[in-house]
Parts: structure tokens; sequence; C-alpha cells
């Protein structure tokens, strides 16, 4: 979660880093630009939804925190050494129950299924929320 501070997350890092198209839903992928060629970008807001809803906000210890969540967005990269494709997704579940959590597992699937190139190496990160009710998510996912 980078809540708008993405680019300095990545300069922080080293100046080999850079963010991967923009943030959305508070989160951005960053990639080290002397191994990958950044080609696109994509995301989808998911169905299901916690008590925040996709913006949400709370306070802890005097800070405030805005919450972005429940979406899932990728990056399409090439790796400048051998020249695979690589297909980067990212996730940020809801705090749900077991069923809602499945049905986000679900969409995620077809939504990876849609997005990614034939042939690409593929990755999914995330913050998946799997406190509770996330078993029968696993296989899906």
């Amino acid at each position: 979660e980078c809540e708008g501070r993405e680019w300095d997350v990545a300069s922080n890092i080293g100046g080999d880093y850079s963010v991967a198209g923009e943030a959305t839903a508070g989160h951005a992928i960053l990639y080290r630009t002397s191994v990958l060629t950044f080609e696109g970008q994509g995301q989808m807001q998911l169905n299901e939804m916690d008590q925040w809803g996709p913006v949400g906000e709370f306070s802890y210890n005097s800070f405030f925190f805005l919450i972005l969540t429940e979406a899932i967005e990728y990056a399409h990269f090439t790796h400048k050494l051998s020249g695979r494709q690589v297909d980067f997704f990212n996730t940020h579940l809801c705090l749900c129950n077991g069923d809602q959590l499945l049905g986000s597992a679900m969409t995620i699937t077809d939504f990876m299924v849609q997005n990614r190139r034939p042939g690409s190496r593929v990755m999914l990160t995330g913050d998946f929320n799997c406190d509770d009710g996330y078993e029968q998510s696993k296989p899906v996912l």
C-alpha cells in the first residue's frame, strides 16, 4: 500500500526503480528498470467488499488511515536479459467471510486468465486478508 507515495518509495529504494504506470486502489507495482521493461497495466475493482467498502477510513493511535482496497491490478513486463514476458498481478482482498473471499478468488482467477499473455511467467502477490475463512479460496488461487 502506497497511499500516493509510490514515487517516493521507488526513489528511496534506489535510482533503478520505478512505478509501473499509475497506482490503483491505494497500491502500486514497483519494478527494477535495469531488469524489466514495463509494457502496460490494467486494473479492476472486485465485487466483494468489507465494512469500509472500496474506500474506507479509520484512526489508530492518533494516526488517520485511508484504505483503498478490494481491487486487482496487473503490469506486463519483459525481462531484458532473457526476453521472457512477465505478467505481475497484485491484489488487496476485503476483510470478509469465506464465501466472499472465494468470490474474490474466482474473480481474480478470471481476471488473470483474461489479462495474461500466452506463454508469460505469471506472479500473484497481495494482501489476501486470510485470517478467517480463507481455506476454500486456496485451491482457486
